[in-house]
């Protein structure tokens, strides 16, 4: 009898042990499940506070009538633009004020970059290779960021190179946008 009572005091604890695995197990998957949430509606609680900043910032612009947000855009996508050649005067203009001293730059053909509001957005991929130095480089790229048109700067790639000191060969590539009806 003693021996039937341990084999069942035995089972019973090993039942026992299983229940609260699975009730562990189960707790677990509730909590990565409600942690995966939180992650989401944080991020999306991010978004929603980035977004207001930057309808905050529009509203002290005074931009927030869809008019004015036109024009804003506008004013840096041109419309039906078929070259580039207002850009490139225009970033050559902004190396020359930069002080830069060898300049070189080539352009690919207007290629399609998404459809917007029934509108072809098109972009122009540009390649400029600069020859300058390190305080030259930082005054054009933050002038090509103050720019009104939009360019968007896909890769940066500076090479030292012994021949060239203290000089920096400099390619880089962009995109310059343009919307056509």
């Amino acid at each position: 009898m003693n021996r039937f009572v341990k084999n069942i005091t035995l089972v019973l604890s090993l039942v026992m042990v299983i229940i609260l695995l699975i009730l562990y197990l189960v707790q677990k998957r509730t909590v990565n499940n409600l942690l995966a949430q939180h992650a989401e509606l944080t991020e999306e609680l991010r978004r929603g506070i980035q977004a207001q900043r930057i309808a905050q910032g529009f509203k002290k612009k005074g931009l927030l009538d869809l008019k004015t947000q036109e024009s804003f855009v506008e004013a840096r996508i041109p419309l039906n633009e078929k070259d580039p050649v207002s850009v490139l005067k225009l970033l050559s203009r902004v190396a020359t004020e930069a002080d830069i001293s060898k300049i070189s730059m080539h352009s690919k053909s207007r290629e399609r970059s998404q459809d917007i509001y029934g509108e072809d957005l098109y972009r122009f991929p540009l390649v400029i290779e600069l020859q300058c130095g390190y305080s030259e480089l930082c005054t054009f790229l933050n002038r090509i960021l103050s720019l009104d048109r939009l360019l968007l700067i896909q890769n940066l790639s500076i090479e030292r190179k012994k021949e060239l000191l203290p000089q920096l060969k400099v390619t880089l590539t962009l995109f310059a946008y343009t919307v056509s009806y």
